[in-house]
């Protein structure tokens, strides 16, 4: 980890200087340009056979760079040079009881691009760190009936929906300005087991509530995704000018604490009963019904545990292939990790996954552990974001600063007047 500056006051709050001004600044921008028209709008059509409705793309970028963003163009020693942004949005022709009712259920969410590189001798993925973040808002909209002037109801839309869920917004740019900030300029990059373990929590569903919340729940505790959850609350509760009386109020009702509040509470015996209570449900999902409900469960218990191991184990093996060209081995230049060392880094991967396999009930009741140990820590460093919340004018200790320097002031401004 690099020697930041100020990261001692980061680790406190778990948010770096700057970045949450930042985040409230470029989502202005945002909307900004877009009035101003300047972004540029392509349209291509989905794959019908991927999605159930007629679907379209539309993609509106622009860019930001660092004189847009005005004094404030660093976050701590992270000097951000342009933000690509990419606002993707699926425009779907769904049936009319299926249309979105709310500017609300338009938001589908965003991601971070890092520009990247392997690192072939030590398993890993180095992200560009050179102040060029790329940023993607994903959207989606149902589409219009009537006949539109596609580029102006577009850049209408998406004004109306960011303004809509302003605080939302700016705390979904917060997450992924974190992301950039701590994966590619703190932490350099990441390794490739744990971007493979990354991969198969979001890939893998079952269709059944239970497993598919524990899946998100794996996700949602990932190393990577822990570190940005105070500044993705840091950055709304700024947006909503939240005070330091209002702290607790905000904190309690705020998406990310509650389902941080979830997750601590889940634990295995829970699942098992869950499972239970939604067995009608998953026979429909199941083909086999011939087993009794409590082989039922057992056996979903053990092909939970077998896919994500298998399906991380793949992303790791492709990870780690040397391509090829009709069979033939392609040398890449900068691979200068042997066969043996390659197959040594699999080899203790598959280690773990053999024993989890193995034991997929002791598996879950470590995951029950690390949930509440993690969520616990996250829950705590929330907390501590009541050092940024606004001073509340109610506060007896503020009213009485305030008061302090109102009186002082009035004396400087007799003693100026008696200068003159």
């Amino acid at each position: 980890m690099k020697n930041i500056e100020g990261f001692k006051s980061f680790e406190a709050v778990g948010v770096p200087k700057g970045l949450v001004e930042i985040s409230g600044k470029l989502y202005g921008l945002l909307i900004q340009k877009l009035n101003d028209g300047y972004y540029s709008i392509d349209e291509d059509r989905a794959d019908p056979d991927e999605y159930k409705y007629p679907t379209r793309h539309i993609y509106i970028k622009t860019h930001i760079r660092a004189k847009d963003l005005g004094d404030l163009k660093s976050i701590n020693d992270y000097d951000i040079k342009e933000f690509n942004v990419l606002i993707k949005f699926d425009v779907v022709d769904f049936p009319e009881y299926k249309q979105e009712k709310s500017p609300v259920e338009r938001m589908a969410g965003a991601g971070y691009g890092p520009k990247n590189r392997i690192d072939y001798k030590n398993f890993k993925t180095i992200y560009d760190d050179d102040g060029d973040i790329d940023i993607q808002i994903r959207l989606m909209f149902s589409e219009p009936k009537e006949s539109v002037v596609e580029n102006e109801y577009w850049e209408k839309m998406v004004i109306d929906t960011f303004e809509h869920n302003k605080a939302r917004m700016i705390s979904s740019i917060g997450h992924e300005i974190m992301h950039a900030y701590d994966l590619g300029h703190v932490k350099g990059g990441e390794e490739h087991k744990s971007s493979a373990k990354y991969a198969a929590y979001n890939n893998i569903r079952f269709g059944i509530k239970p497993i598919d919340n524990f899946l998100f729940y794996l996700y949602y505790t990932t190393r990577c995704e822990s570190m940005v959850r105070n500044a993705e609350v840091a950055s709304a509760m700024d947006a909503q000018g939240t005070e330091q009386d209002k702290f607790e109020e905000y904190l309690t009702s705020n998406e990310t604490y509650k389902m941080l509040k979830q997750i601590n509470e889940w634990t295995f015996d829970g699942f098992v009963e869950e499972l239970k209570a939604d067995m009608d449900e998953i026979k429909k999902v199941i083909s086999n019904s011939d087993y009794s409900d409590d082989e039922i469960i057992d056996k979903l218990i053990q092909l939970v545990v077998h896919n994500i191991n298998t399906s991380s184990i793949d992303d790791l093996i492709n990870k780690l292939r040397t391509p090829s060209f009709f069979g033939v081995s392609l040398i890449d230049p900068e691979d200068d990790a042997t066969d043996e060392e390659k197959q040594e880094y699999l080899d203790s991967f598959i280690k773990v996954a053999r024993r989890d396999v193995k034991n997929p009930v002791n598996y879950f009741k470590e995951k029950e552990k690390f949930f509440r140990n993690t969520t616990s820590k996250l829950l705590k460093k929330l907390s501590k974001l009541y050092s940024l919340a606004k001073p509340s004018a109610s506060n007896p200790l503020h009213a009485k600063i305030s008061a302090k320097v109102k009186k002082n002031e009035s004396k400087i401004i007799r003693w100026n007047d008696f200068g003159k």
